[in-house]
């Protein structure tokens, strides 16, 4: 195999963010770095994207992360996970936010989502079909707020048979412009979540259902927690009690960004 990591030009190599290091499935030599010297191998907030490890994945796992130089990860969890390996890992924050709200301001420019949607919206985005629960609070945010609902990236019927809504799809900018100028958003998306903590947005976001047996509710649980905003997470269909966040009362990203950024220019610089 051919090892670029030998090059001088690299200084080292990095995997993630996100869940590169799926524990639920076979994970590719790739994505243990396995082309490049093991001293020049790190992890940017790397995710195992379940609770524990299934036995069958263990030694796997196990044989492609020992040798890693540096390793960060994303949720609390995975410390612990990993810890049993005898490994110390670091916390870092999702890379998303490695950039201000008014970073990606810049990022999205170009994009007009005016030319699009003309009139004040509800954002939608879930990866799986939205259960009940979340149906019928996507029902409420419209209509108490007069709001047409943009469905983006999946269409889920449960959601375009509603009279005022309708598909959009698009590019990462689009995606990022259209949290961004939304005047409420609801989500199953860990990182449409974070997006909109990011960008300051009122949202709501759902248990997933999941199309397999390793739910990742976690590390939407922890970004919550550590926001104080567990009251965004509806889990039951009790009656709706719609609020917007009050974002001076919410801690931001900016010690996390910086912490973030030391982490990656350390290692550079070695």
């Amino acid at each position: 195999m051919l090892e670029i990591g030998r090059n001088k030009h690299y200084r080292g190599f990095f995997t993630g963010s996100d869940q590169v290091w799926n524990a639920s499935r076979s994970i590719s030599d790739f994505y243990f770095l396995k082309f490049a010297p093991e001293y020049k191998r790190n992890t940017y907030a790397v995710s195992l994207g379940v609770a524990e490890i299934p036995k069958w994945n263990v030694s796997n796992v196990k044989k492609g992360v020992l040798p890693f130089s540096t390793i960060s990860v994303r949720e609390k969890n995975t410390i612990k996970v990993l810890s049993k390996f005898g490994l110390k890992c670091s916390l870092e924050c999702d890379p998303t936010v490695l950039m201000t709200k008014d970073e990606w301001k810049l990022f999205y420019k170009v994009f007009d989502y005016k030319t699009i949607i003309n009139s004040e919206y509800l954002f939608i985005h879930f990866i799986n079909e939205p259960n009940k629960v979340a149906v019928r609070w996507i029902k409420e945010i419209s209509k108490l707020y007069n709001l047409k609902i943009i469905c983006f990236g999946y269409k889920y019927d449960c959601i375009l048979n509603i009279k005022n809504a309708e598909f959009v799809d698009g590019d990462p900018k689009a995606y990022v412009a259209l949290i961004d100028n939304a005047d409420f958003v609801c989500t199953d998306s860990f990182h449409t979540s974070i997006f909109s903590i990011n960008l300051q947005k009122d949202f709501y976001v759902f248990e997933r259902q999941y199309l397999h047996s390793f739910p990742q509710t976690g590390r939407i649980s922890d970004l919550l927690n550590e926001k104080n905003l567990t009251n965004r997470l509806i889990t039951n269909i009790k009656e709706p009690e719609i609020s917007r966040i009050d974002y001076s009362k919410i801690k931001g990203f900016d010690q996390e960004r910086e912490h973030g950024k030391a982490y990656i220019l350390k290692i550079l610089e070695k």
